[in-house]
């Protein structure tokens, strides 16, 4: 079936991302800068980010100082947590695979700004036959049947103003099933 071949795409996609490294969950508290940021706003959010890490080495709670002082609204509501991921910017990732779970790093410069990163979780991706059911799950879930899989998944490319590509929307399914379930 159609739906079978969304499905293997999207772990294959994954799998070749992941080029056997774990799959992780991180937590960050993230400082931002603009892209244009001039050397004295850089460091700013830098000594930001170096009092919000002092904090954490003196016994300061990673989800309370999320919560307070992270600039990434979405994941700062819940303690910093993201969701399971492969791919980010090349030293964020350098960082976070760094880590063992329930490690965090010195605060991270990325385009994006200064994260301070928390391994939460990290495992290996399981085999395709392990995952399929919950692939499928999702893909339905998304409202993305046999028939119209990859018509709908054309239309969220579309739709995303050049923000999404047919890769980013499988990752993006794979990701929400893997986060609804870890086993």
């Amino acid at each position: 079936a159609f739906i079978d071949s969304v499905a293997h795409s999207i772990y294959d996609n994954t799998a070749k991302k992941l080029n056997g490294k774990d799959m992780i969950r991180v937590a960050h508290i993230m400082l931002m800068f603009k892209q244009n940021a001039t050397d004295s706003e850089k460091n700013a959010a830098a000594q930001r980010a170096d009092s919000i890490y002092n904090a954490l080495r003196a016994g300061g709670d990673f989800a309370s100082l999320a919560k307070t002082y992270s600039q990434d609204k979405q994941s700062a509501v819940r303690g910093g947590e993201l969701p399971w991921m492969g791919m980010t910017f090349e030293a964020f990732e350098k960082a976070a695979y760094a880590l063992q779970v329930g490690e965090y790093c010195a605060p991270v410069e990325t385009p994006m700004g200064y994260h301070i990163i928390k391994m939460v979780e990290r495992k290996q991706l399981e085999p395709f036959d392990s995952l399929y059911a919950n692939i499928v799950a999702g893909l339905k879930r998304q409202g993305i049947e046999d028939a119209s899989a990859e018509n709908r998944i054309q239309k969220l490319v579309q739709n995303s103003g050049g923000r999404l590509t047919r890769e980013a929307v499988l990752d993006s399914v794979m990701n929400a099933h893997i986060g609804e379930n870890a086993e």
